[in-house]
């Protein structure tokens, strides 16, 4: 992963932004016949998240990048996992909001 050096203004921190993406890291490196983690979030996770389910409903959209990024569980599995390490880590909330609500873990799970 590369990173940039500095803070942009504006942005959020570059730490929130690479726990996402490590969120994402951690998705690829999974074996979860037969779809893609990156796409629909870890098995446990996305059985949890009854993904399958709110997929084939027309609720959620794996892999989608486009239109309905805030109801692609691989990247609700990513703000999730971004979620956990700021709670854990306690990191203030910066109040950034990029998937569906569903997505994001209750403090008692983070724990």
């Amino acid at each position: 992963m590369f990173v940039a050096g500095t803070q942009v203004v504006g942005a959020p921190p570059i730490e929130q932004v690479l726990a996402h993406e490590y969120g994402h890291h951690t998705a690829s490196h999974r074996l979860n016949p037969p779809w893609p983690a990156r796409d629909w979030g870890p098995k446990h996770w996305a059985n949890r998240m009854n993904v399958c389910k709110y997929t084939a409903s027309g609720l959620m959209f794996p892999g989608d990048e486009g239109d309905h990024y805030a109801r692609n569980p691989g990247e609700g599995w990513a703000e999730g996992y971004r979620k956990m390490i700021q709670t854990n880590l306690g990191w203030p909330d910066i109040g950034w909001s990029i998937v569906d609500d569903y997505s994001i873990p209750s403090r008692e799970s983070c724990s």
